[in-house]
C-alpha cells in the first residue's frame, strides 16, 4: 500500500470516528433534554389536571350543551373514563432536584428533594442534597434540620453526620 493511500485511509477513518462520536454526543443532549422536558411537563399537567376532575367520582368531565328540555342554555356533566398518568418515582425526584441544583435553580431543586424524601425517607442523599441546596440558597439553619430529619430517618449514617458537623462549625 502507498503512502498516499495510507494517509487517505487514515484520514477516513478518522473522519467516521469523529462523525460517531459526534452524533452520540447529539443523542445523549437530546435524550437528556427531552426527558428533563417530560418530567416537567409530566408535573405541570399532573398540577394542572387536578382542577380537571369531578371530586366526587375522581374522574375528569366534560361539559356537554342539553339538546333536551325547555331550556336551550343548559348543560350537562359526563364523566370520561380516566386516564392514568405516568408514576414518578423519587428517584426521579432525585435527579430532577440534581438537575435543578446544578442551574442554580435552589427553590425548584429543594421542592424536588422534598417530593423525593417523601416517597423514600430512608435515602440519605435525598437530604444531604436538599441540605446543599439549602446553604447555596441562603438557609444554613434550614439545611442543619434537614440534615437532623435525615439523621433521624437513617441513624449513624456516616455523610449526614459529617455534613451536620460541618454546618454546624459554619453556623456559630
Amino acid at each position: 500500500m502507498t503512502k498516499k493511500k495510507k494517509i487517505i485511509l487514515i484520514s477516513l477513518i478518522v473522519v467516521v470516528f469523529l462523525a460517531i462520536v459526534a452524533g452520540g454526543w447529539f443523542c445523549y443532549r437530546h435524550y437528556k433534554n427531552k426527558k428533563t422536558s417530560n418530567q416537567t411537563t409530566a408535573t405541570t399537567s399532573t398540577s394542572n389536571s387536578a382542577s380537571q376532575f369531578d371530586q366526587k367520582d375522581a374522574t375528569p368531565a366534560t361539559t356537554t350543551p342539553s339538546t333536551s328540555g325547555s331550556d336551550q342554555n343548559s348543560t350537562t356533566t359526563t364523566p370520561t373514563t380516566p386516564t392514568t398518568t405516568p408514576t414518578t418515582s423519587a428517584d426521579d425526584y432525585y435527579n430532577l432536584g440534581l438537575d435543578s441544583l446544578s442551574q442554580n435553580n435552589y427553590s425548584a431543586a429543594i421542592s424536588s428533594f422534598n417530593s423525593a424524601i417523601k416517597l423514600n425517607p430512608h435515602n440519605p442523599n435525598y437530604y444531604s442534597k436538599k441540605a446543599q441546596a439549602q446553604v447555596s440558597a441562603g438557609s444554613k439553619q434550614a439545611a442543619i434540620d434537614t440534615i437532623n430529619q435525615g439523621l433521624v430517618a437513617n441513624p449513624n449514617d456516616p455523610t449526614l453526620e459529617d455534613q451536620l458537623s460541618v454546618l454546624q462549625t459554619v453556623v456559630k
